[in-house]
């Protein structure tokens, strides 16, 4: 994933931890998660709640599951 989605976490809390992102990743799937990060940067365009130097940064996230 890039800074633009990891900060759904990081930054914003929109998501409670990583674990939470990954769980919502896996039942949702990633767009989910970029356009839940994307939703909440519209709240705020001017940066004023999470400071940053662009209204939207790019989003990318791949979401691939392992077996043995």
């Amino acid at each position: 994933m890039t800074d633009g989605v990891s900060c759904g976490v990081e930054e914003y809390g929109l998501f409670s931890s990583w674990t939470a992102m990954a769980q919502d990743c896996d039942k949702n799937g990633p767009q989910s998660v970029c356009d839940a990060v994307h939703a909440h940067e519209e709240t705020g365009p001017d940066g004023r709640q999470h400071p940053r130097y662009k209204v939207h940064d790019d989003k990318a996230l791949v979401w691939a599951r392992f077996s043995k």
